[in-house]
Order: structure tokens, then sequence, then C-alpha cells
């Protein structure tokens, strides 16, 4: 039984020993994986992970993209399946940019996401973050558009889960047959 635990960058505040702790306590075989420059995964690295059992897979195929901020965001084949998570990787612009700040950023943005345009994405974990104002939901909805993800957890809500309500109320991507999954609470886990 394989459990992997995958951080985008390697910021020692984030590596808190309650994140260690839960390892060792929990998931004994827990492997870790910091995907930046701290190891040898750096943006751009397609990785196979020999593993044991999961989904008759002996495997799991890691794609990494060089975030807008810090880090890296991944890309994970697991049995058949993909899962995104952008990390860091987020259309990071504010309502007080430049013209100049903005376009600098939505090419940044945009140059990332070719990577994986067009793909199936089973589960996609992305920034929907407040303090953009009403850039909030640019990066979700640029994703949504270039992909097809079956079910997408807003993440970067800075404890306003409320904000996961006010994007399916303003989504321009209803259309699409993504399911946005709520999760409230730090710690929350879902089933998908």
């Amino acid at each position: 039984n394989n459990k992997f635990t995958f951080l985008s960058y390697g910021f020692f505040d984030d590596l808190s020993t309650k994140t260690h702790s839960f390892k060792a306590k929990e998931y004994k075989m827990t492997k870790s994986f910091i995907l930046n420059k701290i190891t040898s995964v750096q943006p751009g690295t397609r990785r196979v992970i020999p593993l044991a059992g999961i989904g008759g897979n002996d495997y799991i195929i890691l794609e990494t993209i060089k975030s807008t901020d810090q880090g890296v965001a991944f890309l994970l084949n697991v049995a058949g399946k993909r899962i995104y998570h952008a990390g860091d990787l987020n259309w990071w612009v504010w309502e007080e940019d430049t013209k100049q700040q903005f376009n600098n950023m939505s090419a940044l943005f945009k140059r990332a996401i070719e990577r994986i345009n067009g793909r199936d994405i089973y589960l996609a974990f992305a920034p929907l973050d407040p303090r953009q104002g009403k850039h909030y939901k640019l990066g979700i909805e640029y994703l949504l558009n270039a992909t097809h993800v079956d079910h997408v957890v807003p993440m970067h809500f800075w404890g306003q889960p409320e904000l996961i309500d006010k994007y399916e109320d303003e989504r321009q991507t209803k259309e699409l047959s993504t399911k946005v999954v709520k999760l409230g609470t730090s710690g929350e886990s879902i089933e998908v």
C-alpha cells in the first residue's frame, strides 16, 4: 500500500512539524517528494515513480510545471487518472497592477497552462484567491477552459469558503461538466 506526499515548494514555515508528525503517525509508508530546487525534481520534469498495487498499474507519472509564484505545479497520472495540483501556479494579477504587470503575468500563466492544454484531468486543485479582488477567478476559469476537468477543488481561499459559493454563482464555465467540490475547513477530506 503506497502513500505519497507531494510538496510543491520547500518553504520551511510550510513544512511544519505537524506535517512531519502526520506523515510519521498516520502513514508510515509515506514517501515524500519535495518538488523544487531542494531536490532534483525541477520545473519541466517528467518522472516515473514505481509503485505496487495501485489499480493494477505499477507506476505514477509525475510532470512538473514552473509556478508563476514559488515552486511548481504538478500533474500526476495514477492508474489512468490525472490529478493536477496548481500549488502556487495561478494568474496572479491584482487590481492595482499596471497594464504591463497584468500583461506579463498573463503571458507567464498562459504559457505555463499550455503544458496541459487539452488534457483530461479527473481531479484538479486550483487557486481561488479573494485577495485578487475582481480577478479572483481568472486562473481557475482559464484552467477549466484549457483542459477537461471532471472535479475541481478551489484552494487558497483564505478561510473564506463562501468565496466558492460566489464563484459558483458567477462562473463563466457553467456550461462545462466540471463539478466544483467545496472544502470548508483545513484537513477536511473528500471522496470523488
